[in-house]
């Protein structure tokens, strides 16, 4: 296996395509290229490069040596003529656009989810069903669920302890709704982190009652004796005559330490306090009248001060433990209430969340052999070629590894490319620590790990600046040397993370390209003051002046011959990007971002969603404001389907410009993806909008003549001619209220702490002496190679000009504070002007193609037909009412099995009606029945809610599988009862089917278990 370590702007894509096109000639096959898979990580990326090796097939076809390609070709393999390097390539090229579906480059969401389709049945899932990319909405409706449950009897035990959670935030002077910290806290249930923590435990299963009580035990004696030092001390203290301000520095003596602690506050002492432990004649002052009583009373109560700082030595630090624990325990108990409401939120829409895909395929197939996955997925893969390795997280790699492993063993090439330099998706679950350790990973097979060190991307001013910035090996003022040195103060003796910053750097170095030796570039670096005396936050004064700085430089650039589609603004937050949008759209200045590519912004979709609403709900006072004097043609929503009442809205719209196209055909195909996952209600539809709908975003435009503003994170991979950073601060702390998944049975074998598999700890110094105290240390130097790696990121996207604008003398810890030290040692001039230039201002050239793209590739009309005129459908529901008694019995079947209570009648109608399979004028007779069916056995509270149902789930027995109509399991699961519709004749072997539906049942562990056929048609239940 071959591992490049991939730099920015050093090639990645062309050694990538090479390493591919490379393994297809090599084959000597022309169909190899089944067997080859290709992984990136966004839908981008995948693009260009099956372009990338596409062009250069074409190339090779027909003009071989013209390819950057064809002297390795010719040197390695055994085609060494331009005619059989063209012959191969043509067949190559013709096989692969005629089998696309077999060439295999994806992203590695979509390989794991077409991988996940394939385990279908494992998981118990069905193959239809939907990926859910929203984890917070899941979560969301999961809290509402709980909320509105807790008044029922089953429910008392959590309402009684979220009511100890509101009175204990009222205690610590918060706010009593603990919503917004559960809320957080849940969210973290879908990161990868809390499941790796989490895998092979039962995170509910200790007696968390008993933990509280311990805990607070622990607390409780730690803060009594804190409490009996300090009002020890001041009792002795009164003996003598004497109170706290007689002694030294009065109203401010170090000594109301002892009346803090005696008050309950939990303090060590001080090192001023400390100092005065030996030193009883420093306890008063020279000319203090008191001095002569103070100093015989101090000679007896030095031992207080060493007897506090004793017992924080001792004992705080598993006090610390138990006050972090103590506030993780209220997110515990609510994780197996919020797991079964995920599960029934995700069965209801027949979805699994994108998330848990690397976590459930993980535990599916462990550490099976891959011939087993290859039989599952449909395909064998020889050869895999992993993109932006540096991205990859923990459970995604142990999904791929198996599949390397038998690659390497059958004596196959792999190869692996990233940066650990770029990583900065850690809070999405990347982990840069695999690359770093991936010669490790695979015992004796064969690892050759190579880098890329030439800078194609850049002019040679940007390359040398970060060069010097960025060196992790020698230079004393880099950033890596700068941050490692303080992570080495803060944590002198921690034994993690030593050298691991400036070893991360340690390859940082590039070498220019041969093709940009004249092209010099610029690199411009402003100091910007902060207002003195203003009530000014730091980041909001750094906004202030940053925005306006990089207004002046983009006038100054455009007058020298750029366009406003070279440049970029790159920031660290959405709020940033928000705030620079605003600022240049008020200047006049065009804006390209991603928040302007969601379906919401566009103000004809507004229209059209409006229109909707006052369709749905014309009586509403708001409603018919927002669509005051308009006409909307025909329509008439309760007679025609949600697509076709969208479309006559559209078609009525009068002003529909060039630019609205994109977003209304956009806006169509999320109606037609609603209806798909869900049904045809206007209503349902207007609900999922608000929530979620219109944050969707079209495809993003090339060549539109816009200044691009973006995060970082949106930038990884991108080049732009010329690249401002207006807020240059990359802060390197912990954010406030940051929590991680540490395992405390894991780090103490003292109750109560041996019992709680994995529990969320909030990040703060307390944690410092804790049991938590490694965990801590680790996500602060996590935390700071973040930092340092996003402010990396940024500085390598530049092609001509780089222009950083940074605060001046911030007290943070923020890689702002690292640049303007490091410029102050490296130019002269930077101390009095407050300005760092390399190299000299360059001048743009306007690119004829480009301004002409974006006018190309606008589609300039809209145009569509209603749904009922593309096609006639063949209903199999055709005949419901006709001769075919058997399908009409098929379809009845099909409805019961979308019903759990009587309450899905109707959306179940509107499934079937919406899949062709049952015709419009056929739902309302059809419901009747139905509904007539569901009365008949209301006394038997099957269809009311009483139950928790399963319909046509999966047992399986042995090799066998047995899939019963409905299951319905009582509240505590502990009985069951089994029912089987029939809507045919009756026959004796039914009986038997049903009675082995019940014997499994019991065998599955249900107390009793009742089993009935029930032959609809005729209303009559035999019970079995």
């Amino acid at each position: 296996m071959k591992v490049l370590k991939a730099s920015a702007g050093s090639g990645k894509t062309y050694s990538l395509t090479k390493e591919y096109l490379m393994l297809l000639f090599m084959s000597g096959s022309d169909t190899e290229y089944r067997h080859i898979l290709a992984v990136t990580f966004t839908n981008k990326a995948t693009d260009e490069m099956k372009v990338r090796i596409l062009k250069e097939l074409d190339k090779l076809a027909k003009n071989p040596a013209e390819s950057d390609y064809y002297d390795d070709i010719v040197e390695h393999t055994a085609f060494k003529t331009e005619e059989k390097v063209g012959s191969f390539a043509t067949g190559l090229l013709e096989n692969i656009l005629h089998d696309y579906s077999r060439f295999s480059v994806c992203t590695i969401d979509k390989f794991f989810q077409r991988t996940m389709r394939s385990f279908a049945r494992e998981i118990g899932q069905s193959s239809s069903y939907q990926v859910e990319l929203d984890g917070n909405s899941v979560v969301d409706a999961a809290l509402d669920r709980i909320y509105a449950s807790l008044g029922e009897p089953e429910n008392a035990e959590l309402l009684e302890i979220l009511t100890y959670y509101a009175e204990d935030l009222v205690r610590d002077g918060m706010s009593w709704d603990f919503n917004v910290p559960l809320e957080s806290v849940a969210s973290t249930f879908l990161n990868e982190g809390f499941k790796i923590k989490a895998s092979g435990n039962d995170i509910g299963g200790f007696d968390i009652r008993s933990v509280w009580r311990e805990l607070d035990r622990i607390k409780g004696d730690f803060k009594s004796e804190l409490r009996g030092i300090g009002s020890s001390f001041l009792d002795d203290l009164g003996r003598a005559g004497l109170i706290v301000s007689d002694l030294i520095r009065g109203s401010r003596s170090p000594f109301f330490y002892f009346s803090r602690i005696a008050a309950g506050f939990v303090e060590a002492p001080s090192g001023t306090l400390m100092e005065l432990a030996g030193n009883p004649e420093g306890w008063a002052a020279k000319k203090s009248p008191k001095r002569e009583d103070i100093e015989c009373a101090a000679s007896s109560m030095c031992h207080y001060i060493t007897d506090a700082d004793d017992l924080f030595k001792a004992k705080f630090g598993i006090y610390s433990s138990a006050v972090a624990t103590g506030e993780s325990l209220y997110a515990l108990t609510l994780f197996s209430a919020l797991r079964k409401e995920m599960q029934e939120v995700l069965r209801e829409k027949d979805s699994i969340l994108l998330s848990d895909t690397p976590d459930v395929l993980n535990r599916i197939i462990g550490d099976e052999d891959a011939p087993f996955i290859y039989e599952k997925i449909g395909v064998r893969f020889n050869h895999y070629m992993l993109d932006e390795f540096q991205d990859t997280s923990l459970l995604q790699w142990r999904n791929f590894k198996p599949l390397i492993r038998e690659s390497l063993a059958s004596g196959e090439e792999d190869l692996v490319v990233g940066d650990v330099k770029q990583s900065i998706y850690r809070w999405r679950g990347s982990d840069w620590s695999l690359l770093r350790d991936i010669g490790k990973q695979f015992g004796d097979l064969p690892v050759e790990v190579g880098g890329l060190r030439t800078n194609y991307r850049s002019a040679w001013a940007i390359v040398d600046f970060n060069n010097a910035f960025f060196d992790g090996r020698k230079v004393r003022l880099s950033a890596p040397r700068q941050l490692q040195d303080k992570f080495d103060l803060v944590f002198p003796s921690a034994g993690i993370g030593t050298g691991e910053i400036t070893g991360m750097y340690s390859d940082s170095v590039q070498l220019k390209a041969p093709n940009n030796e004249d092209l010099e570039g610029h690199v411009l670096v402003e100091e910007v003051p902060l207002s003195e005396g203003k009530d000014y936050t730091l980041t909001e004064d750094l906004h202030a002046i940053g925005g306006k700085k990089a207004l002046e430089y983009i006038k100054k650039l455009t007058e020298s011959g750029y366009e406003y589609r070279d440049m970029a603004l790159l920031s660290r937050s959405n709020a940033e990007v928000a705030e620079l949008s605003k600022l240049l759209t008020d200047e006049g200045i065009p804006v390209f971002t991603e928040e302007s590519l969601e379906l919401g912004s566009s103000p004809a979709v507004q229209r059209v969603v409006s229109a909707l609403r006052f369709l749905t709900d014309s009586e509403s006072p708001l409603n018919i404001y927002l669509t005051k004097g308009r006409m909307f043609g025909n329509t008439d929503i309760k007679s025609m389907s949600l697509y076709n009442a969208v479309l006559s809205v559209i078609e009525a719209e009068r002003n529909i410009s060039e630019n609205d196209v994109a977003f209304l055909n956009s806006f169509l195909d999320a109606v037609s993806d609603f209806i798909r996952s869900n049904s045809s209600d206007p209503v349902a539809f207007l609900a999922w909008w608000d929530e979620e709908g219109r944050s969707r975003k079209i495809s993003s435009p090339s060549g539109c003549n816009a200044v691009s503003v973006m995060t970082v994170h949106k930038a990884k991979g991108l080049q732009y001619k010329v690249v401002i950073i207006p807020f240059f601060l990359f802060r390197c702390g912990i954010r406030k209220n940051h929590t991680i998944w540490c395992s405390p049975s894991l780090l103490s074998d003292q109750v109560p702490f041996n019992s709680i598999p994995v529990a969320p700890i909030k990040c703060s110094d307390a944690l410092m002496g804790s049991i938590y105290s490694d965990d801590y240390r680790r996500e602060i130097l996590n935390t700071y190679i973040d930092s340092l790696n996003t402010a990396y990121v940024v500085c390598t996207r530049a092609v001509n000009e780089l222009i950083i604008i940074a605060p001046r003398n911030s007290r943070d810890c923020c890689i702002a504070n690292m640049l303007t030290g490091f410029l102050r040692d490296f130019g002269p001039d930077f101390d009095e002007k407050g300005i760092f230039e390399k190299g000299n201002w360059t001048h743009g050239k306007v690119d004829a193609e480009g301004a002409s793209e974006a006018k190309e590739s606008l589609q300039s009309t809209f145009t569509s037909v209603p749904i009922g005129e593309r096609l006639k459908l063949t209903l199999r529901g055709g005949d419901f009412f006709g001769k075919g008694e058997r399908m009409r019995g098929i379809i009845r079947h099909d409805i019961m099995s979308k019903i759990n209570t009587a309450g899905d009648i109707g959306d179940a109608l509107d499934y079937f009606v919406f899949q062709g399979e049952l015709g419009p004028e056929d739902k309302e007779p059809v419901g009747n029945e139905i509904t007539g069916l569901l009365d008949s056995v209301r006394e038997r509270h099957w269809f009311d809610g009483t139950y928790d149902v399963r319909n046509e789930a999966e047992i399986l027995s042995g090799d066998a599988v047995y899939r019963p109509d409905r299951v319905m399991v009582s509240k505590d699961g502990r009985n069951a009862v089994v029912v089987d519709y029939k809507f045919g004749d009756e026959k004796g072997g039914y009986l038997a089917q049903v009675r082995n539906y019940v014997e499994l049942l019991k065998a599955m562990g249900y107390e009793s278990v009742q089993g009935y056929l029930w032959y609809c048609p005729s209303g009559k239940i035999i019970m079995v």
